[in-house]
């Protein structure tokens, strides 16, 4: 059904269609939405814990964002071009984003709530997120020497004028715009200050009392330290705002011949993509915004205000402080006594293993099983598929020992896995230095399967498959908060239906 839906012009109805039925479907778009809206639930639940409940608004934030840049991103595009990409349940893209900025707006109204109860909680707690004006005498003296050794050397105020033309704004970059004031030609000057991305995001005050914790947020401190960056000139307003870029880019990847490049040219292309989503205060300089939007492109449809802050990324390094009675309890997965085998391969021979994470052990089973294999005197060759590795990953370090010990390693890297595309590719350089054989996935497709097969020469003289089949990702993070189930089998018609994914990812059948 979904090829109909490819592609059908504006004033074509989608009735035509023999047997369809759009209130048969529901509406990607606000469907995903209705998910983000259970984690925003998990921050309003008060049998969260506090800290537990900060992050779960990261993440609602988090989300958001590659909610607009790709879909809403997706649907922008579909505006400007000659075609109208219906959605499965009937709905064109223009209603589309009406519907989408109408529940954002109300989720984001609920998140502002959620952060003024939750800070009123943390204060009970000992845990206090300060304003500039809350902070004492002997504070601001602290804050001021911060910046000035921190903060100061960093920062690269932008202004316009008849030599600067206007600054570029990269994605999600958090920002000052300024009014200053030109005593010379008696007009206001705009300048921008970008707050740096590799900043800590919540500065902790010094304090005698160590039951007590107050923090500032390195924006705050900025804010009151911007005259330093422009010594003899009038602020007249200071208005802090944040810039969303389309990250939509589509391409034939048939007419390609090296996906690696592509994928490379579509990162640096997503940086200078086109802006679709500002955000800013309630209170704000209704001048210096209409100003801002003008030279961006961007309507008030593209506007999101908020009461407080729209900085909510940073509350994962306050979620991330060690106060373990407003946290979760650590969760130790269980680890059944057929992995604590010396030798793991002896028992899968015999019997199939199903494990389900994170109540089963991820590190001491799948992780486990790669790392053997790569050190496996008997092991001839080990194939694996690679989606989401996280950073640091103990698999692509497994793959490359084991072609250090001259096993034959085939690795599939997905570098089309949205907003990991820069990992992805770090890896599968690693993984090429090292001899690893890389391929990129099937042409015009995401290879989301999870699979593993390592080649084993028995005792016998006979080579046995060992395969591992599962959900999720290879990622030892995730496996800690996912839920997610894999199998280790020898079964002979999985192993063989394994071994024929693998020769038509990396070779070439019908």
């Amino acid at each position: 059904m979904k090829k109909h839906f490819k592609k059908i012009k504006k004033k074509k109805a989608i009735k035509q269609l023999k047997g369809y039925d759009p209130t048969h479907y529901f509406n990607r778009e606000i469907s995903w939405l209705e998910f983000n809206a259970r984690v925003l639930n998990e921050a309003q639940d008060e049998r969260t814990p506090l800290l537990e409940r900060l992050r779960f608004m990261a993440i609602y934030g988090s989300n958001l964002d590659e909610f607009m840049m790709k879909r809403v991103g997706g649907l922008k595009r579909q505006l400007t071009s000659e075609y109208s990409f219906f959605s499965i349940d009937g709905v064109e893209p223009k209603k589309q984003l009406a519907m989408i900025r109408e529940r954002v707006v109300a989720d984001n109204q609920k998140l502002n709530s959620v952060f003024d109860t939750i800070k009123n909680e943390l204060k009970k707690e000992a845990i206090e997120l300060l304003g500039w004006e809350d902070t004492s005498p002997k504070e601001t003296k602290y804050l001021n020497d911060y910046f000035d050794k921190n903060l100061f050397p960093i920062l690269t105020p932008l202004s316009v004028d008849p030599g600067k033309p206007f600054p570029f704004i990269s994605n999600l970059s958090l920002s000052y715009g300024l009014y200053l004031d030109d005593p010379y030609n008696n007009e206001k000057v705009f300048s921008r200050v970008k707050v740096p991305d590799s900043i800590n995001k919540w500065i902790k005050l010094p304090s005698t009392d160590k039951s007590k914790i107050r923090l500032v947020n390195t924006t705050e401190i900025i804010k009151n330290n911007l005259s330093k960056l422009y010594p003899g000139v009038k602020i007249l307003d200071i208005m802090p705002f944040r810039i969303t870029r389309n990250a939509d880019w589509e391409h034939d990847d048939e007419d390609t011949e090296d996906l690696l490049e592509l994928i490379e040219e579509s990162i640096h292309f997503r940086r200078l993509q086109e802006p679709i989503r500002v955000e800013c205060l309630s209170e704000h300089n209704e001048e210096m915004l209409t100003y801002l939007m003008k030279e961006l492109g961007l309507n008030v449809y593209d506007l999101y205000l908020y009461d407080t802050t729209f900085d909510y990324a940073s509350l994962h390094s306050i979620a991330d402080l060690d106060i373990p009675h407003l946290k979760h309890k650590d969760w130790r997965p269980v680890t059944y006594p057929w992995f604590n085998r010396e030798n793991l391969f002896e028992g899968l021979r015999n019997r199939d293993y199903f494990v389900h994470h994170p109540y089963e052990n991820f590190k001491t089973s799948v992780e486990k099983f790669i790392k053997m294999a790569s050190t496996d005197p008997q092991v001839m060759s080990i194939k694996m598929t690679l989606y989401r590795t996280g950073d640091n990953s103990k698999f692509i370090d497994a793959l490359i020992a084991a072609a250090e010990n001259g096993i034959q390693v085939v690795c599939l890297i997905e570098l089309k896995a949205r907003f990991d595309e820069k990992r992805n590719i770090s890896g599968a350089k690693r993984l090429e230095e090292a001899g690893v054989h890389v391929v990129y996935g099937v042409v015009g497709l995401k290879t989301h399967s999870k699979i593993a097969m390592v080649v084993r020469r028995e005792s016998n003289g006979e080579l046995l498959r060992y395969c591992h089949i599962a959900t999720g990702n290879y990622n030892a993070k995730t496996s800690k908060l996912y839920t997610d189930m894999g199998l280790f089998t020898t079964n002979e018609e999985l192993t063989s239906e394994v071994n024929e994914i693998f020769n038509y990812l990396t070779g070439f059948s019908l």
